[in-house]
C-alpha cells in the first residue's frame, strides 16, 4: 500500500505539485481514504470520497450520468445462408473508456483539490449494465468449464479454482460468444440457461494487468497516465497455474522473450456444436482483430498436445512445456507474434472466408 501511494504521488502533474507539496500530510490520508472507499455501498448512484481530516470540507460534484456504460459493448447479428447467429463481446474490457473517465477525474481531484470531498454521480443504467455483462460472462464461463470437465479430465480442482480466479481478480478481458438464433433474432433478455442452450462457440482474450472497470482503484489511476500500468505481480491466466518451484524461472524466461504490456492470452476456446466454417472463421477473425486494436503484439495459448496441435494449425509456435501441478497430461505454451508472416497469413485466410457471413445488424447493449 505504501509503495502504491508513493508511486501514485509521482503521477500528479508537476503544475499541481507546487500547490500541494506543502500539504503532503493531507494528500497521503486522502489517498488512503480513496483506497478504503466503500464504493460498493452505492453502485447505482455513484460514490462520495470524503476527506479524512477536513470535517467541514467542501464537496465537488461530478455528474457523468449521461454516459452509457454499454455504449461500447458490441452485439452483432450475423446471417449465413438462412441461419442467424448472434456475436457478442461481453468482456468488461469494453468499459475501459468509462473507467478511465472516472479514474482521470479522481486523479485530477486528488492533485488539484486535496482538501475537498468528491461526489461522483453515475447514470441509472450502470447497475443494469453490470448485471447484463456479468450474466453473459459467467454464463459463458460455466458452460466452458462443463466442457473442460468432459474433455480435459487431467485438470485438477485447483486448476478449476484458478480458472475462476482469473475472472474474479481482473475485468481486463474480452469475452466473445457466438449464439445460435435459428431463423429468429435472439433477445437481449435471455436467461443464463437460454444463453447456455444457444451457445455455439466461445473465446476469451485476457490482457496484461489486473483491472477493475467498475471500482476505482490505485492501479486504475496509474493506467490513465503514460506510466507503465502493468505491475510486477500482474499475471496472465496461465501464470496462475505455475507451481511455486517453477514460477520464478518460467516467468523470467517468458518475459525476457515477450513484453508484458503487449502480450495477451487466448483462453476458454470451446466449440459446443458444429457450425459452418465460414462462421467460425468470422468469429476468430473478429477476436484476433480486436486484440490487435487493443495494442497486442503477442498472443499466447496453453493446452494439452491436442490443443497445441490445433493452435499450430493457425500458425502458433511452441514456446515451452508448461509446468503445472497436474501430472496426468503434458501441457504446452504456444505463441503467435502479430508481426510474423504466420499471423498475416492467418488473417488473410480468415478474412475472406468469414466474409461469407454477413453482418445484418450491428448494435449495442443500450
Amino acid at each position: 500500500m505504501i509503495r502504491a501511494l508513493l508511486f501514485l504521488s509521482l503521477l500528479i502533474p508537476a503544475t499541481a505539485l507546487g500547490r500541494v507539496s506543502c500539504e503532503s500530510q493531507l494528500m497521503s490520508p486522502m489517498l488512503k481514504a480513496f483506497e478504503a472507499l466503500d464504493y460498493e455501498s452505492q453502485p447505482e448512484s455513484g460514490f462520495v470520497l470524503t476527506h479524512p481530516i477536513e470535517a467541514a470540507a467542501e464537496t465537488r460534484v461530478l455528474d457523468i450520468s449521461s454516459y452509457s456504460p454499454t455504449g461500447r459493448v458490441k452485439a452483432e447479428i450475423w446471417r449465413f445462408e438462412d441461419h442467424y447467429f448472434r456475436f457478442v463481446d461481453t468482456g468488461f474490457k469494453n468499459l475501459e473508456h468509462e473507467s478511465n473517465i472516472v479514474d482521470q477525474a479522481i486523479l485530477h481531484h486528488l492533485a488539484m483539490f486535496p482538501k475537498q470531498n468528491l461526489k461522483m454521480i453515475f447514470g441509472r443504467d450502470r447497475m443494469s449494465a453490470r448485471t447484463l455483462l456479468y450474466k453473459y460472462r459467467w454464463a459463458l464461463h460455466f458452460a466452458v468449464l462443463d466442457v473442460y470437465r468432459t474433455k480435459k479430465k487431467y485438470l485438477s480442482r485447483q486448476d478449476f479454482q484458478n480458472l475462476k480466479a482469473a475472472n474474479l481478480f481482473s475485468n481486463n478481458s474480452d469475452v466473445f460468444g457466438l449464439l445460435d438464433a435459428g431463423s429468429s433474432l435472439p433477445g437481449q433478455q435471455d436467461s443464463q440457461l437460454e444463453i447456455s442452450q444457444r451457445l455455439l462457440l466461445t473465446l476469451q482474450i485476457s490482457y496484461p494487468g489486473e483491472r477493475n472497470f467498475f471500482r476505482p482503484t490505485l492501479k486504475g489511476l496509474t493506467a490513465t497516465t503514460n506510466v507503465e500500468a502493468v505491475f510486477p505481480d500482474d499475471r496472465l491466466p496461465f501464470e496462475y497455474r505455475l507451481p511455486m518451484e517453477h514460477e520464478l524461472a518460467f516467468r523470467e524466461k517468458f518475459y525476457q522473450r515477450f513484453a508484458k504490456k503487449s502480450t495477451c492470452e487466448l483462453t476458454r476456446y470451446a466449440k459446443f456444436q458444429n457450425i459452418p466454417q465460414a462462421v467460425h472463421d468470422r468469429f476468430l477473425y473478429e477476436a484476433l482483430v480486436t486484440a490487435v486494436k487493443r495494442g497486442m503484439n503477442v498472443l499466447v495459448a496453453s493446452g494439452d498436445p491436442f490443443t497445441a496441435r490445433l493452435f499450430q494449425r493457425y500458425g502458433f509456435k511452441i514456446f515451452d512445456r508448461l509446468p503445472t501441478a497436474q501430472e496426468k497430461e503434458t501441457e504446452y505454451l504456444t505463441y503467435l507474434e502479430v508481426n510474423s508472416p504466420e499471423f498475416r497469413n492467418l488473417v488473410a485466410r480468415l478474412g475472406p472466408s468469414g466474409a461469407a457471413t454477413k453482418i445484418i445488424d450491428e448494435n449495442y447493449f443500450d
